[in-house]
């Protein structure tokens, strides 16, 4: 750690700065900080607000999911901003979806399909949510025809 702005050179030759903040590996911790200055004699401070970091933005990806069978699995993956738009690492998000007759999301964004139709998968951090589409289409893997013969005697 070290102090920001501690008996730092003043732009004037008179004018004398307090202790700011003091920055770890981790950043400027939360909580009030006063900013102070003396000149000439005459102080001047003021108190400011230094918030943590918070969830603001949750980027789920992909946007759009096409699961073509019951049963079949794709991976979601969420990145989760703070207020100044900066990666947090190591925050839990929990997942689910809207409809989960139609796809169902575990504890870590994998999603299922689980009947035919269209669902919104969401990702939640804090306060902060990001969602993607889930469609899903049945198909069959084959189809068989039988013919039958009508015999016209008799």
């Amino acid at each position: 750690a070290f102090p920001v702005l501690f008996n730092r050179p003043p732009p004037r030759n008179d004018l004398v700065w307090g202790l700011v903040a003091v920055v770890d590996d981790s950043g400027l911790g939360a909580g009030p900080v006063m900013i102070a200055a003396t000149s000439a004699g005459v102080m001047g401070s003021a108190e400011l607000a230094v918030v943590a970091p918070a969830p603001t933005t949750v980027d789920v990806t992909p946007d759009t999911v096409a699961l073509m069978a019951i049963g079949q699995t794709a991976q979601l993956a969420a990145a989760v901003l703070d207020q100044a738009g900066r990666a947090m690492e190591g925050v839990a998000v929990s997942w689910s979806s809207a409809d989960s007759m139609v796809a169902v999301a575990d504890s870590v964004g994998l999603v299922k399909a689980v009947g035919a139709g269209r669902t919104t998968v969401t990702a939640v951090a804090g306060e902060a949510s990001g969602e993607t589409v889930v469609n899903v289409m049945q198909s069959a893997d084959s189809v068989t025809v039988a013919i039958r013969r009508h015999d016209r005697t008799g």
